[in-house]
Formats: structure tokens, C-alpha cells, sequence
């Protein structure tokens, strides 16, 4: 939230300026990529009623209405190599929620390994974040935490594009919005970078359960790993000890 502290100062990003980085216990490196001193004041007007909203519904869900529309009941139809940058391809409107483009979203690095953790933030804002550390060059990611539970309003062509990674990891269980909607994975599927990308949902369910289709993987280049609903997804990132 906006009045969170990082170092004694707001958690924030100024764009213009170095990302504020820290260290903590056995040199783990927190950079944060954003929200940005904008993104804050555009929702201090709302929070106090977002908030209360929140706590009156017992847990965080839609800030107000229209804003995130269900995704599709049915598997999208996926027969030709084509398919699925056309699907990648269609027209999305970006995120707006003020809540969202607060979020705080950071790189951890540990002994030699990158890790984003997005939350909900805008794709703009995390592109412009992940520049803002690695300039005109392509990040270098052992996995990447998607945002928005894998909107499409949330993940980009450019977004995918800005970093070398090959793990992609969705956070949700459908159960709300539909989620992860399938046009965010046939962008992550068609532009990622590293080939075979690797998606990985945290427990099964029925809409991240089409993307186990063999004929896909094997038209479309991919693998697919799934948590268990008792004990979620557990990622191993072997470290570099040396």
C-alpha cells in the first residue's frame, strides 16, 4: 500500500532515478522495479475506501466494478501453428485500478539467481522498472512471478520480451475471474524469449488445465508444470554456492 516503507522511505520507484536496492541476511538483494511516486498518489484518494471495502468482504477482490472482466468458460480453439499468435494478438485494454498500479513489485537476486515478483502491477510500469536495472539489454530472469494472477490487461508483448526467462509462474485458482485468461499465456507461450518456455501454475485447475493439451506443447513449443492443491508449487532454484 502507498504508505508502506522501504529503508524509512515510501516503496517506490522514481522514474530518472537509481531503483532502490537493499541486502539483507546471506546477501539476498532486493531491488524495487516500482510502483512509481504517480502510481501512489493516484491512489491515495481511494485507498481508505478500498481498504475498508476489502476488510468488509473479509478479502481482497475486485476494487470497483467492470474493472476485470471473467475470463472465457471454454479452452480456446488451437489447431494450427498460427493459432496461437493470433490469439496473442488480440486487442486488450490495459489495467487501470489504482489499486493495482500501486503494487509493489521487486527483482530478489541470491547467489546468482534473478527472481521478479510483480503483483498486480501495469506492464509499462514493470518494463519501465526492469530498464531502470538492466538499461538497453534484456534481464536475465530464473523465473518470473506474472502479474495479476495472469490478466491480459496485465501482460504484454513488450513485457514478455523485456527479459530472458524460460520459468513463468502463474498464482491462482480460477475460481474468481477465470484466470489465467489464455491470451496472457499465448503471449508469454509465442514471445518469450527462451525456448521451450516453461509455465508453472500454482495448483491445478480447470482453466490453467487446458494448457495440458500434448498437441499444443507439441505445436506450440512449451512445457507445463502444476503445484498440488494441499501444498501448492514448490520451485527449485539451485544456487550457486561457489
Amino acid at each position: 500500500m502507498w504508505n508502506d516503507r522501504f529503508d524509512g522511505k515510501p516503496v517506490q520507484r522514481v522514474p530518472g532515478e537509481n531503483p532502490p536496492k537493499e541486502s539483507f541476511h546471506d546477501n539476498l538483494k532486493l531491488t524495487v522495479l516500482g510502483p512509481t511516486p504517480e502510481r501512489l498518489a493516484d491512489f491515495i484518494p481511494k485507498w481508505k475506501d478500498d481498504v475498508e471495502e476489502a476488510l468488509e468482504k473479509g478479502r481482497l477482490v475486485e476494487v470497483s466494478p467492470g474493472l476485470e472482466p471473467m475470463g472465457p468458460k471454454v479452452p480456446p480453439i488451437l489447431e494450427e501453428p498460427d493459432d496461437l499468435e493470433i490469439l496473442a494478438e488480440t486487442h486488450t485494454t490495459l489495467d487501470k485500478s489504482e489499486a493495482n498500479g500501486s503494487s509493489i513489485s521487486v527483482l530478489l537476486e541470491y547467489k546468482g539467481r534473478r527472481v521478479v515478483l510483480s503483483g498486480d502491477a501495469f506492464p509499462s510500469d514493470l518494463i519501465d522498472g526492469i530498464k531502470a536495472v538492466s538499461g538497453d539489454h534484456r534481464l536475465h530472469l530464473d523465473a518470473f512471478k506474472l502479474p495479476h494472477h495472469g490478466s491480459k490487461k496485465n501482460i504484454s508483448k513488450e513485457l514478455v520480451e523485456s527479459v530472458d526467462c524460460d520459468r513463468w509462474l502463474f498464482s491462482t485458482d480460477g475460481t474468481q475471474f477465470r484466470h489465467p485468461d489464455p491470451v496472457a499465456l499465448a503471449r508469454v507461450i509465442s514471445y518469450s524469449t527462451v525456448r521451450p518456455p516453461r509455465v508453472y501454475f500454482n495448483v491445478p485447475s480447470k482453466y490453467n488445465g487446458w494448457w495440458k493439451n500434448d498437441h499444443w506443447k507439441q505445436i506450440y513449443g512449451y512445457c507445463t508444470d502444476y503445484g498440488t492443491a494441499e501444498n501448492g508449487l514448490t520451485l527449485d532454484l539451485k544456487v550457486d554456492n561457489g
